[in-house]
């Protein structure tokens, strides 16, 4: 069980070559990642590295499933293999603007325009090794976030198991008190019944056959029984390792489902309670998977 939380920055000196130039580099890659129901990935890249923004998507997406991914490279230090064009027309044309609205100062004027409107950079081609360099660094720090992922995970691992735990003890109660919640209710249908029947005939097979598709109605057993799997299963999966919320968010689902019948099933106070006890437990439950893969 990995969280979807994680932070990692890696920095790493490299020679970019583009034709027969070198050019000697300090780059910076920093990871973020938050909870998100989809993979969801946004790169941030300078010029340079644009032409491959492709790849490192594509290498981001084979380690994170899902989540919401922000990946900065920058480059802190040296000089980067690009050219930088200004667009002639543009700019003639707002000398010629502001000449005409009388402007004195063009410098000034012109120093507030933003800058990519009137330049354009354009990044020199990267040879292979150099690419291979920059994909490296990513993977590396991609790594070093899913340390930070696995001790968070980890983390969430122990708290559901202690849930879990929680909503045995609850089932416990309810496991204990389930033949007597039965005998109360029936104990409860014979009185009425006696009341209601008291000085007239009846048919005692029918009424027999009744009074056993109600004690059906209020047995909680194979409820019961069901829980015990559903509790089973989340242990099994918690022991092993691999992207596991969705299919215990199904779970919790249909823990939240048998609760519900028992607690409509039941009348007593006991289980009432129990029940309350185990769908907290669950909502806990599903608060905790949001923020794992």
């Amino acid at each position: 069980m990995k969280s979807m939380t994680s932070y990692a920055a890696r920095e790493k000196a490299i020679i970019a070559r583009a034709g027969a130039k070198e050019y000697p580099l300090t780059l910076r890659c920093e990871i973020k990642s938050f909870n998100n129901r989809h993979g969801e990935y946004s790169v941030a890249l300078p010029a340079l590295f644009s032409p491959h923004e492709g790849a490192i998507r594509s290498l981001i997406a084979e380690h994170r499933k899902r989540g919401k991914i922000y990946c900065t490279i920058a480059v802190s230090s040296g000089e980067q293999p690009v050219s930088v064009s200004v667009d002639e027309g543009i700019l003639a044309g707002v000398r010629n603007s502001l000449a005409r609205a009388g402007v004195a100062d063009l410098s000034a004027a012109l120093s507030m325009i933003p800058f990519n409107l009137l330049f354009s950079i354009i990044p020199e081609t990267l040879d292979e090794g150099t690419v291979a360099l920059v994909l490296a660094l990513v993977r590396e720090t991609l790594v070093d976030a899913d340390r930070m992922r696995t001790v968070e995970g980890e983390n969430t691992r122990r708290d559901i198991l202690r849930i879990v735990g929680v909503m045995n003890d609850a089932l416990g109660t309810i496991r204990g008190r389930a033949a007597e919640n039965t005998e109360r209710q029936l104990a409860v249908l014979k009185e009425n019944l006696a009341s209601l029947l008291a000085g007239r005939s009846y048919d005692e097979e029918r009424m027999i056959f009744e009074a056993g598709l109600i004690a059906s109605k209020v047995n909680i057993n194979e409820e019961i029984k069901r829980l015990e799997s559903h509790f089973a299963q989340i242990s099994g999966m918690l022991a092993g390792d691999g992207p596991m919320a969705k299919e215990l968010e199904f779970l919790a689902q249909e823990l939240l489902r048998e609760t519900n019948t028992i607690a409509s099933k039941a009348q007593d106070i006991g289980i009432i309670r129990a029940t309350l006890v185990i769908k907290n437990s669950i909502e806990e439950m599903k608060e905790q998977l949001r923020n794992v893969e």
